[in-house]
């Protein structure tokens, strides 16, 4: 089980020695004192004056859900919404993002809660650029993420070139048409996209490739 790795990992790479168990019991201690801990944050919000909040030019805003098995053999999402300030060099051949926050919960509202409430209470929105990205799934559109942003100087929304590569792989039924659709979205050129579009549905046969057609616009 999970518990069994991660207590064979700790004592391997430790001097500690811990059992199953006591993975087991302080994974549940924490995720019961988190859950008091966002609870007790969300009836009493942190007051800070405007004066103190962060003042920076740029924030990141990331939004996915992951799906794993649970013991009992469900399936199980979480969904995690990430926020930096940008990325900072931390060595000759390294980089990291600076200030990176997790909001994650498996109720999606909760997760997106947290994070507005965050931005709202510990950054100066107002002359901050937000910058997002995501699939683009259920949940995930940019009207959520402009919901989360609120009130701030400009707002930009993509979706991410993984998650534009995936969705094409998973609907363009042509695979000869895939590099032609990455090259005209990669030029950022509306027109193109349009006439590779318009190309690739004049060649389409069977109904199950209209309809992934139809799910890729």
């Amino acid at each position: 089980t999970s518990y069994e790795k991660t207590s064979r990992v700790i004592n391997q790479l430790t001097t500690n020695t811990v059992s199953r168990s006591t993975v087991m019991r302080a994974v549940k201690l924490y995720g019961k004192r988190a859950d008091e801990y966002h609870k007790h944050q969300e009836v009493y919000p942190e007051v800070i004056e405007n004066k103190d909040k962060k003042k920076v030019d740029k924030i990141y805003i990331e939004g996915d859900a992951v799906c794993f098995k649970k013991q009992n053999g469900e399936m199980q999402f979480v969904h995690v919404f990430i926020l930096h300030d940008g990325v900072e060099t931390v060595s000759n051949n390294r980089k990291q993002s600076k200030n990176m926050l997790y909001f994650v919960d498996i109720r999606r509202k909760k997760a997106r809660d947290r994070l507005k409430s965050y931005l709202q209470t510990h950054y100066d929105m107002k002359n901050i650029m937000v910058i997002a990205n995501s699939d683009g799934g259920s949940g995930y559109e940019e009207a959520v993420f402009r919901d989360i942003a609120g009130v701030c100087n400009s707002f930009e929304y993509f979706i991410d070139r993984y998650h534009v590569s995936r969705k094409l792989e998973e609907r363009v039924q042509l695979e000869e048409f895939i590099p032609l659709f990455q090259q005209a979205i990669n030029s950022g050129e509306l027109n193109k996209l349009k006439m590779v579009f318009d190309t690739y549905e004049s060649n389409l046969e069977t109904e199950e490739q209209f309809y992934h057609s139809k799910k890729l616009k």
